[in-house]
């Protein structure tokens, strides 16, 4: 259903242009360019709908695209010069160009053999379909910026309804069983865009938890990654810990009071291996080397969490300017 009525709808792909940085911006207009050649429909998907109707600058930018993703982005990347990455067995290609990225990926549909798996993906499908398969409502919102549909917004799930009420909802109620990280997932957007889950879905955030069981290491640390690199890590390692999510990734992980005000005052992005030794540091030894056997961490943060444990010491009140330094020695 298109929802056309809304006072946080963005009008067009000017809005989206005007919220980009110059090398952002080249990479849209260059989408939009070769999927127009190609006689293809290209979508916009999910943040930058999102963003924008919350009056927000883009950080990336996210394409779907009724055809071969791999072919519309090697014709972005050739023409731009810039650098591109392809995975074909998800149908999903990412170009990026002076820092700024474009993630294109083909029109799918997915299925979860069994909790925690890797999605089984099914190319060719509609761009209804393919709003069907996101995390959240308000990430399931889609802005056609070529083809027959051109200017057509779609929000099936109420996305925008919710982002004008300030929070967001699963769009069903196995969502975390399929994909536990999703949890994780929503602790970022509920920090890093003060929305709430609307109270049901909260009510299956604090379900959700124990299927983190079958998630793998590697996909939880760079869920942790993320959660780094956009900032506001204190209030969403907080909301983590209230919805037992921290519990459920490993027994003894929990935010500790050192931890909390050493995080209280940043709001700016972290190196991951800053953010880990912050996080565990201040547990005992035995609990922090099994919860960063649980992420899988690489070896640069188990040797920031020994620097910053030998740091806490000497001063028990150091901070993450502090732990940066001790990172990047």
């Amino acid at each position: 259903m298109s929802r056309t009525v809304n006072p946080l709808t963005p009008s067009n792909i000017t809005t989206l242009r005007a919220a980009l940085r110059p090398a952002a911006r080249r990479l849209l207009d260059s989408a939009v360019d070769a999927a127009s050649e190609a006689r293809l429909a290209l979508w916009a998907v999910g943040g930058p709908i999102r963003d924008t109707a919350l009056a927000r600058r883009l950080e990336d930018i996210d394409l779907a695209v009724d055809g071969e993703a791999a072919a519309i982005a090697t014709v972005i990347a050739t023409r731009l010069d810039s650098t591109l990455t392809l995975e074909p067995r998800f149908g999903t290609a990412s170009i990026t160009l002076d820092g700024d990225r474009l993630d294109l990926a083909s029109l799918r549909g997915e299925r979860y053999p069994t909790p925690g798996a890797l999605p089984s993906v099914t190319l060719g499908a509609t761009i209804e379909d393919d709003l069907a398969r996101r995390d959240f409502s308000v990430n399931a919102i889609a802005l056609a910026l070529t083809g027959p549909r051109a200017g057509e917004l779609l929000d099936p799930y109420s996305g925008l309804h919710d982002l004008a009420a300030a929070r967001f909802a699963v769009l069903h109620d196995r969502s975390f069983e399929d994909d536990a990280t999703r949890l994780w997932r929503a602790a970022r957007l509920a920090a890093q865009r003060n929305l709430r889950p609307h109270p049901h879905t909260r009510a299956l955030i604090e379900d959700g938890a124990r299927w983190l069981a079958p998630i793998s290491g590697h996909r939880l640390w760079t869920e942790l990654t993320l959660i780094a690199q956009r900032g506001r890590t204190a209030r969403t390692f907080a909301l983590l810990d209230e919805w037992g999510v921290l519990a459920g990734t490993h027994p003894a992980f929990a935010l500790s009071e050192i931890t909390r005000r050493a995080l209280r005052h940043r709001w700016r992005p972290l190196a991951p291996e800053t953010l880990a030794a912050t996080l565990l540091a201040p547990l005992p030894p035995t609990e922090a080397t099994a919860i960063l056997d649980r992420l899988d961490a690489p070896g640069s943060a188990r040797q920031a969490v020994e620097g910053a444990r030998t740091l806490l010491t000497v001063s028990p009140s150091a901070d993450p300017d502090t732990l940066d330094r001790l990172a990047s020695t």
